[in-house]
């Protein structure tokens, strides 16, 4: 069986010796980086078959590295186990959702439980490693702190966008009304050419247009169309159990169903 490689990222000189050890007894080779952002260019460069993240550490904390590795097409694949010092249940939450698979506390008086954490996340079936090197290229650390900042801008987009439907429902009446106040929220958050609302209440549908001032009639024509046959073809899969994926954003409560299209 092929050497697996465990890429350990803490600031802790003490603590990294401990664990680059322990891991090099069980057979394992063990690689270092001490700070977030370089943390996840390894990744890119190693391509670990697990990573043990601290979470406080100088430049980028972990919680940050997580998301970002987590959020990355070829490197999402990578185990995370996070072992860090805190221990409080909120700590427990953030790491989950940063995407961490195992969280652990640092207590090396029982590396019995490190250990065997390490030997099942580590037996993988076989990473994307072509595209993993394709994206590793131009990977340092300004470009790590951009994808950052764009990880971040999309996950206050979606923050704001749950924020302003939540308040506009606060208010909400009849069918018309709710399609009125949710196409009037858009042009806060985005700037849609055409936008389609599809809303299904019980045995009851509608369909409510907000056009650009640009778009052509038989444009908007199209695009209604394509919007029936998305929202026939999901309805058809709710319908057999089948779970349909497709572009826009729906919720669904009960027998309702919204969905909004945009281009």
């Amino acid at each position: 069986m092929p050497e697996r490689k465990i890429l350990i990222v803490d600031d802790s000189d003490l603590v990294a010796g401990i664990l680059a050890n322990a891991l090099g007894e069980a057979g394992y080779l063990a690689v270092r980086e001490s700070n977030g952002a370089d943390g996840v260019i390894a990744a890119y460069r190693e391509m670990p078959d697990l990573i043990i993240m601290d979470v406080e550490m100088p430049i980028m904390q972990g919680y940050q590295a997580s998301r970002l590795l987590k959020s990355r097409r070829g490197v999402r694949e990578i185990p995370i186990l996070m072992h860090t010092s805190l221990s409080e249940d909120r700590d427990k939450y953030w790491a989950a959702s940063c995407g961490a698979d195992e969280f652990i506390n640092k207590d090396f008086d029982n590396m019995d439980r490190l250990m065997a954490a390490v030997g099942t996340l580590s037996d993988h079936p076989p990473y994307p490693t072509d595209t993993i090197r394709q994206d590793a290229a131009g990977m340092d650390r300004d470009k790590v702190f951009e994808d950052l900042g764009s990880l971040l801008d999309a996950l206050l987009f979606r923050s704001t966008v749950l924020n302003l439907l939540a308040e506009a429902g606060k208010s909400i009446g009849s069918i018309d009304e709710t399609a009125d106040r949710v196409l009037g929220l858009l042009p806060k958050v985005c700037e849609p050419a055409l936008a389609v609302l599809v809303i299904k209440e019980h045995d009851r549908a509608s369909m409510h247009v907000m056009p650009g001032a640009q778009v052509f009639r038989g444009e908007t024509w199209d695009f209604l169309r394509i919007c029936a046959q998305e929202f026939l073809a999901c309805h058809a899969g709710r319908q057999t159990g089948r779970q349909t994926v497709r572009k826009g954003r729906t919720g669904q409560q009960r027998q309702n169903f919204l969905g909004i299209r945009l281009v």
